[in-house]
């Protein structure tokens, strides 16, 4: 008597649980990263505009031009650290 053992479905199932993994571990790496960059982020987005009303400043066009370039640069990344944020919470989720 010979017994066939087909073992492919087991396989494909092991092979996807382990592409899960990898997602998933992956994505934890992502949402960390975001998390991280949120904190310092989140102390220029305070201090960049109050740079901006300090009394030296007043009188200097060029400086408060880079200050406004500044927290427009914060704002794209922060909008970006969000939409990764809200990526990871909705794929994982």
């Amino acid at each position: 008597m010979t017994y066939v053992v087909d073992f492919t479905e087991r396989k494909q199932a092991e092979q996807s649980e382990l592409e899960v993994r990898k997602l998933q571990a992956r994505q934890g790496v992502v949402n960390q990263i975001a998390h991280e960059l949120n904190n310092p982020l989140a102390a220029l987005m305070f201090i960049v505009p109050a740079l901006r009303d300090l009394p030296e400043l007043k009188g200097s066009s060029d400086a408060l031009e880079m200050l406004r370039n500044a927290e427009q640069m914060l704002e794209r990344i922060a909008a970006l650290t969000r939409a990764v944020l809200a990526a990871g919470s909705t794929k994982s989720g």
